[in-house]
């Protein structure tokens, strides 16, 4: 069984379904759910992903990692390992003035932000 498929696998359930799939099933399903969206990722492309044991270790330790500082969802940005608040809702005027914040810290610009 490929590192991770557990987690994949209970993610799945979670959402209603997955219960009584084999591990191709859960996989091919969710490659087909890929690849009806906005990804760019082709079905075939997914199931070669589920194959590449490499890809799925480092999914695992990507995971772990944001885990451990509480991302726990997607968009969501840190920088400098500080979770940066409602970012996904960012205009490139926000992020400017947030990063100015960060490397010029007399202007204040980025506690603007986190308050």
């Amino acid at each position: 069984m490929m590192p991770g498929f557990d987690l994949c696998c209970f993610l799945f359930q979670l959402l209603g379904g997955g219960e009584s799939m084999t591990q191709a099933e859960v996989q091919e399903h969710i490659a087909e759910i890929v690849a009806s969206g906005k990804t760019g990722v082709t079905s075939e492309q997914m199931m070669m992903g589920f194959k590449d044991e490499s890809l799925a270790e480092r999914a695992v330790l990507d995971w772990k990692y944001s885990a451990g500082r509480t991302i726990d969802g997607t968009p969501e940005f840190a920088i400098n390992g500080m979770v940066v608040p409602d970012a996904s809702n960012y205009s490139i005027a926000d992020w400017i003035k947030f990063i100015d914040g960060l490397l010029h810290p007399a202007s204040d610009s980025a506690s603007n932000f986190m308050s």
